[in-house]
């Protein structure tokens, strides 16, 4: 119950900007109860064929797509930071951000649900499209 309704509070406040918050003591008459969280971290690889690029999108429950890394051949060419941008009409989550060079670049998480290992990302950069998979995670708590 405590973690089915503090995972809706985050993704709430998530789309809300406040991606980082911190928890209260929620005390019941004789109990103590402490509300922890575990974070998930987990890139999501892919690829533009159209552009040759490779992409690497990290998440986190308490940021969510925060950041991409574009590489060519092996090499880093370019990286953005996103921030959400709302939903699609499919209700999917959007994130938008600029390399250094001012190119575009959007990321849609298609499930409209909360992200998890496994998903599929779409990813366009310089209007080339490219699909990627949520393939490498951990989890850590901020627990003391």
């Amino acid at each position: 119950m405590v973690g089915s309704l503090l995972h809706s509070w985050t993704r709430a406040l998530h789309r809300l900007g406040l991606g980082m918050f911190i928890l209260g003591v929620l005390t019941f008459p004789g109990t103590e109860v402490v509300a922890r969280q575990r974070t998930l971290v987990m890139s999501c690889t892919g690829n533009i064929e159209a552009s040759n690029l490779r992409f690497t999108a990290i998440y986190s429950t308490e940021e969510g797509f925060a950041e991409i890394k574009l590489s060519r051949g092996g090499a880093a060419i370019a990286s953005a930071s996103l921030a959400y941008q709302g939903r699609t009409d499919s209700n999917q989550d959007i994130w938008r951000g600029t390399t250094y060079g001012n190119a575009e670049v959007v990321l849609i998480h298609l499930s409209n649900e909360a992200a998890t290992l496994g998903d599929t990302i779409s990813v366009s950069h310089n209007g080339q499209w490219g699909r990627g998979q949520c393939d490498g995670a951990y989890w850590y708590s901020n627990e003391a």
